[in-house]
């Protein structure tokens, strides 16, 4: 069985997708269920997101339309910007209430 594909994601990535969902490195590790230094170390290189969080990273792209091509772009969000987060409430979304379903999902995944 396969399953859908999960993207690759490396620090500049993790940041970028951090910050279309205008989360804190803190924020993002209360809704991951990991330390703020683990975050920290997604973004700087030093480790790489993998099994579950993976996943994750990659169902959070696709619901809240992270742009495909957006680790290719600035780190640093631009201040015309829209708050996407805001108006789709990531702000007050919990990872974990949704994550299961999207893992469940992958696995799932019939065969291509």
């Amino acid at each position: 069985m396969s399953t859908y594909p999960v993207e690759a994601w490396d620090a500049a990535r993790v940041r970028r997708l951090r910050y279309h969902l205008q989360w804190t490195q803190y924020e993002m590790a209360q809704r991951f269920h990991v330390r703020q230094q683990t975050i920290s170390e997604w973004e700087t290189g030093k480790y790489t997101p993998r099994g579950r969080s993976l996943v994750v990273l990659t169902a959070l792209a696709r619901r809240y339309l992270f742009p495909a091509d957006a680790a290719n772009s600035s780190p640093e969000p631009s201040p015309t910007e829209p708050a996407t987060a805001l108006v789709l409430g990531a702000d007050r979304m919990d990872v974990a209430s949704w994550s299961a379903a999207a893992l469940n999902h992958h696995e799932q995944s019939p065969e291509q």
